[in-house]
């Protein structure tokens, strides 16, 4: 559906094209980057809601923009679910300060 040689922002960037447009193979790509958090996990998830829009705004531009409506709302409920993730973080963050 996608081709990835590296996962890295400017890649996708740059070159990020669909080769299929069935959202249930697009659910199954990885949007995330793998990495190890000490402390807060809000940075990392405020990352991956800024790849996500990245993502999203892609999409948006791409041909036959109808083929893709799946996808903007796949993106568009990822990044609601990890805005509520941070909401979560944050207040384990604070709990864990009292």
């Amino acid at each position: 559906m996608v081709s990835f040689c590296t996962f890295n922002r400017s890649f996708c960037e740059n070159r990020f094209g669909f080769l299929n447009k069935d959202i249930e193979l697009f659910k199954y790509i990885w949007l995330e980057t793998s990495s190890v958090t000490t402390g807060s996990r809000v940075p990392y998830i405020q990352k991956e809601i800024d790849f996500c829009g990245e993502i999203a705004s892609m999409v948006k531009v791409l041909p036959n923009l109808l083929d893709y409506t799946d996808h903007i709302k796949y993106l568009e409920q990822k990044i609601i679910w990890l805005k509520k993730d941070i909401e979560n973080e944050q207040k384990r963050d604070f709990e864990g300060y009292i």
